[in-house]
This record gives C-alpha cells, sequence and structure tokens, in this order.
C-alpha cells in the first residue's frame, strides 16, 4: 500500500518535522516562487541557506518559516520538507562552565573567611 506522505517530511530518527524544530531552508521550490511579485520571490531567495524554527506543519509534512526581509517586511512560507534538513543543537553538559546560567540563580554571597 503506497503512502501519500512525502518521505523527506521525516527526520533521521524517523519522525516527521515538529513545531519549533530547527532546520535549515536548503532550496526554494519553483511551485514555490511561482505566482510571486518580483519582491518576494527576492526575499525568499534571500532567505535559503539560513536556520529557521518550524512555526507549524501541516499533515503533508510542508513546514511553515517565518522570517524577515532585508526591508523589514515579515514573510510566512510554507516549504516542502525535501527542502528542509534538520539542524541539531548542541547539547552540553548541565553544570558545565560552558553553560550560562539561567537568571534568578545567582548563587549567594558566602561571608567572609575569618581565622580561627
Amino acid at each position: 500500500m503506497a503512502t501519500s506522505r512525502a518521505q523527506g517530511a521525516l527526520k533521521a530518527n524517523g519522525r516527521k518535522f515538529r513545531r519549533w524544530d530547527r532546520v535549515r531552508f536548503l532550496k526554494a521550490s519553483a511551485g514555490l516562487l511561482r505566482g510571486l511579485p518580483r519582491s518576494d520571490q527576492q526575499a525568499i531567495l534571500g532567505a535559503v541557506g539560513r536556520v529557521y524554527r518550524v512555526r507549524g506543519v501541516r499533515a503533508t509534512g510542508h513546514a511553515e518559516l517565518e522570517f524577515f526581509a532585508p526591508d523589514g517586511t515579515m514573510h510566512f512560507v510554507w516549504v516542502e520538507p525535501e527542502s528542509l534538513r534538520l539542524v541539531r543543537s548542541v547539547k552540553r553538559a548541565a553544570g558545565s562552565h560552558l553553560t550560562p546560567r539561567s537568571r534568578g540563580t545567582r548563587r549567594k554571597r558566602r561571608a567572609p573567611h575569618r581565622g580561627r
């Protein structure tokens, strides 16, 4: 039985793209650009190669990306899963000296050391 879902929608571990995943926009297909004004086409082509968060996902696997053009205009586009690649985040060890502390967790100052 053939499935109608695009295989490109699946990540390396077998699941689909999900909301808030970080993806790299690899290419703008002709279908995405067809019928759009020249300024929108240029904005989309300028967004290719950058990393974005997935704002939404359709049942077909298309992911919604949001970005700003150089002129400040906000764009929302639905991109085919074949045009995206998952960007793996670098996981840092908890408590590592490289991990920044979140706000509100500042340590209390110790009392000055007094001689015995």
